[in-house]
């Protein structure tokens, strides 16, 4: 199974742990698309998400936080491929699991 997931990534203030959290993602094989949604960071996480050039990443920028909800909102609404799952921006180890059923 491959890039049949579009993951929802809500960050706000990210700059530390966004470059690797992305790139931790990326290497998950069933993700196709992954949405990274700026909700208005005042840190170096719209530079740094501006410099990804991964094509399966695509950055969206809400230009008042807005907060977690309407994050995924924004984010969902972009996506593109059959199944849609979010992933905050740490740097947890959890491997997502995709079963085709």
């Amino acid at each position: 199974m491959t890039g049949v997931l579009s993951l929802v990534m809500p960050a706000f203030n990210e700059a530390a742990t966004i470059e690797q959290a992305v790139q931790r993602v990326l290497d998950q094989e069933c993700v196709g698309q992954l949405i990274v949604v700026d909700d208005a960071s005042s840190d170096a996480t719209p530079r740094i998400l501006a410099g990804l050039k991964d094509p399966r990443v695509v950055v969206l920028t809400h230009a008042s936080n807005r907060g977690k909800g309407a994050a995924l909102r924004t984010g969902i609404g972009r996506a593109e491929l059959p199944y849609v799952g979010s992933k905050m921006p740490t740097l947890s180890t959890t491997r997502l699991i995709c079963h085709a059923f």
